[in-house]
């Protein structure tokens, strides 16, 4: 079973990067499933990660049921962000 990576922030330059890095690299793909968190799936980025075979959700900041289930997690908190939880649910 692979272990679920979690990213935040999936359209933006940062998380799109993290996941663009990862399913280039087969090792990895084999290692992860993929879940990818942003604000609007209607996005062609998040269209387009979708059909690479990564889950998209959407969500706002303040909703964490998504994080149910993943061992590593990428999370780009600003500063100045709304956005305090940081701590890991295990």
């Amino acid at each position: 079973m692979s272990k679920l990576l979690t990213v935040f922030g999936a359209t933006g330059q940062q998380g799109g990067a993290l996941l663009d890095h990862v399913l280039t690299h087969p090792e990895l793909t084999k290692t992860f499933a993929l879940r990818g968190i942003t604000r609007d799936v209607s996005k062609p980025s998040a269209i387009a990660l979708k059909e690479r075979g990564v889950e998209i959700v959407q969500v706002k900041s303040t909703h964490y049921m998504c994080l149910e289930g993943p061992v590593p997690i990428y999370l780009l908190a600003l500063y100045n962000s709304r956005l305090t939880w940081m701590t890991p649910l295990h």
